[in-house]
């Protein structure tokens, strides 16, 4: 593998201070040794962090690496540190796990405790802080595991258990009539310094049995001498897995350290149901914006829109019934347990909904304190596809908010749920007039979050005095930041006195606007028939004919321009059949420019459907335009491999995105005609 001296310069260096820093005094440095020369524990640094331990390993890890449904993978170990003579002493432990997963890393905690065995270890006193240092291969945590000062010894051995969760780290891709999702995991556990003597590892998928695609993985991947094991129909398992102290100065990984891991949407009996079927479901959520209402009365109102993209395999032409598991259909939303839905719509109208009482409460999980309501899309979305929805729901104020010496404690949370990362997330709080805060206690608990609080006082229509409003946005929100939090106020019940005012100065205008339209005399006019819509199916059928000549006109000079990049295609074919493409193009914009036109001025929807394709056809163009000048770039050594590998991912994605945004466009229309 190809090695970085100068990032690794950097985490030596880095390493370094953190041994050497004073607040560490008598603790010995990062799984480094000091050694006590006497009876009065004098002690000295024992070498810079690349020293190797003799005296002192890793005896034992259990790996457990999790892959749930919905895209995510937490590693979990259980880990067992042994020190073999009375004269070291360890205050600080090294953890590491390749850079290509830390970077999707959302949150990592760390615990440790001095006893035979871990029971116990997970105590919230035994949680432990962490230094992280990011090298180009490998991410190493540097984590704190003296309890009160107090070093590691060989009186004791040392439990420490590790658990980390990253999302968004899989690609998806449609493999004839099934997905494939793939990601780079941690195999082997990684000890800087300390030999790793025995592990157990266990890989897992929360899917169907057939989707855990080992034969995939043998050919993706060697994994030195040891194969893995297939326990059962979702479990891998590795046995007896050591490893040699990784050298930090080196910085460089196994190829047995990790692995690419690939799965397979299933391949189910020919008697399996189509709603038995599993798969790898990949979402992020691009927006999120909510809005809790806090009523004087004892009333809680709360208005949520969730915009979420599926990152799974595009929508096929002709897709096959095993093709329909890889789009959604729906999401299951988590709610307060006597909530009672108000509305749910998009920007079409209402939605339907899966069951509920006849109050209008969701069906309560017996297993916990919530209700999940079933929301049922319009219409599925596959690959780079979004939907957006909004669900409206109320909630007795005396459920998530108490009182206590006439402070008011609202039980608050970001969202009602989401299981995956939202871009960009917006929370409102709105409390009644006369309302005052004084604190809340949130903290984001995932690595990639930037969080932004504020409060300010607005005023509604209608409304006498001024409200107080908590605002916090998220960007980069993960699923571990909507964690319940408390916001502490107080209130002088003007809220109630602004209520009654408001419903009286209503009722006046109410009865000021019937005297008035009592007054009004009315005139007859002859009725006017109006004329059902009609379809347009001439414009549509028009533009449909000439855009997709043209749209497969300009995929074909893109499939020549690759073809002749790669030497397939001598200059002569290729300019002569270009030369014939532009002439078709030429000859097809005069009725494409008159289709637009026709099928723009029936109507705004179909306004709407026009300029949205003929944005992203243009998007596509601008796409591929970047792509030929990143290659003159690189050509000419204006920017390095890595910058350029980047870019041509990233105008990939983008021009993948506008033609699923066109074909879905195009599929709307030709909806409407059939």
């Amino acid at each position: 593998m190809k090695r970085n001296y100068k990032s690794l310069s950097v985490l030596f260096i880095l390493m370094m201070f953190v041994s050497l820093t004073p607040s560490f005094g008598v603790s010995g440095t990062a799984n480094e040794a000091t050694r006590s020369e006497s009876s009065n524990l004098t002690t000295d640094v024992a070498g810079h962090p690349a020293s190797r331990f003799l005296n002192a390993s890793v005896t034992y890890v259990m790996r457990n690496i999790s892959i749930t449904s919905t895209a995510r993978v937490a590693v979990e170990d259980l880990i067992t540190l042994e020190i073999k003579d009375n004269q070291t002493f360890i205050g600080v432990f090294n953890y590491t796990i390749p850079t290509s997963f830390e970077k999707y890393v959302v949150t990592a905690e760390f615990f440790s405790k001095q006893a035979p065995t871990n029971t116990g270890v997970l105590a919230e006193s035994n949680k432990k802080e962490y230094t992280k240092f990011v090298g180009e291969e490998a991410t190493t945590y540097s984590i704190r595991i003296d309890e009160n000062g107090t070093l590691a010894n060989n009186t004791e051995l040392v439990q420490i258990y590790a658990l980390l969760q990253a999302s968004n780290l899989m690609a998806f891709e449609g493999i004839e009539d099934y997905q494939r999702s793939s990601f780079i995991s941690p195999v082997r556990p990684i000890f800087p310094n300390l030999e790793l003597e025995n592990s157990i590892i266990a890989m897992r998928i929360g899917a169907k049995s057939n989707s855990f695609n080992l034969n995939e993985m043998n050919q993706t991947t060697n994994l030195g001498s040891s194969y893995p094991t297939l326990k059962d129909a979702t479990t891998l398992e590795w046995y007896n897995y050591s490893r040699e102290a990784f050298d930090p100065i080196e910085g460089l990984l196994l190829d047995y350290d990790y692995t690419k891991v690939v799965i397979d949407s299933t391949k189910p009996d020919p008697e399996a149901a189509l709603n038995e079927l599993v798969s790898i479901a990949g979402f992020v959520f691009p927006k999120a914006d909510r809005r809790l209402k806090i009523d004087p009365w004892g009333f809680v109102y709360v208005t949520e829109t969730l915009t979420m993209r599926n990152l799974g395999a595009p929508r096929m032409e002709n897709p096959t019934s095993l093709n329909l598991i890889h789009r959604i259909s729906g999401f299951k939303m988590q709610l307060y347990k006597y909530s009672k839905v108000l509305e749910l719509y998009d920007d079409q109208g209402s939605l339907n909904v899966g069951a509920l009482k006849d109050d209008g409460t969701p069906i309560s999980d017996p297993q916990t304190n919530y209700n999940f309501l079933e929301v049922n899309f319009r219409n599925p979305i596959y690959g780079n596809e979004e939907y957006t929805f909004t669900v409206e729901y109320m909630i007795n104020a005396t459920d998530i908010i108490s009182v206590n010496d006439g402070v008011y404690n609202l039980n608050a949370t970001l969202f009602s749920s989401f299981n995956s990362t939202v871009y960009e997330l917006n929370t409102v709080y709105e409390f009644p007039a006369g309302a005052e805060l004084l604190s809340n206690d949130f903290r984001s608990s995932s690595s990639t979050s930037i969080v932004d609080i504020s409060s300010y006082a607005k005023r509604s229509t209608l409304s006498y005095f001024n409200h107080v409003e908590m605002k916090i946005s998220i960007i980069n929100a993960s699923y571990v930041d909507n964690t319940q939090f408390t916001i502490k106020y107080k209130y002088n019940g003007l809220g109630h006195v602004q209520y009654i005012l408001t419903f009286i100065m209503t009722l006046i205008l109410l009865l000021m606007a019937v005297y008035a339209l009592s007054n009004i005399q009315l005139r007859e006019s002859k009725a006017i028939k109006l004329e059902k819509d009609k379809i347009p199916m001439d414009e549509i059928d028009a533009f449909i004919k000439y855009f997709t000549e043209q749209f497969d006109a300009n995929n074909r000079i893109a499939e020549l321009t690759e073809k002749r990049r790669k030497n397939k295609l001598s200059q002569r074919e290729y300019t002569g059949q270009v030369k014939a493409i532009n002439k078709r193009i030429r000859d097809n914009n005069s009725p494409l420019d008159k289709a637009i036109t026709d099928l723009s001025k029936v109507g705004s929807k179909y306004e709407r459907l026009v300029s949205r394709i003929m944005i992203a056809n243009q998007k596509i163009a601008d796409s591929r335009t970047n792509i030929l000048n990143a290659r003159k770039s690189y050509s000419k050594k204006e920017i390095n491999k890595a910058l350029y590998q980047k870019m041509m991912r990233d105008y990939k994605i983008d021009a993948d995105k506008y033609e699923s945004s066109i074909n879905k466009a195009l599929s709307d229309l030709r909806e409407i005609i059939q």
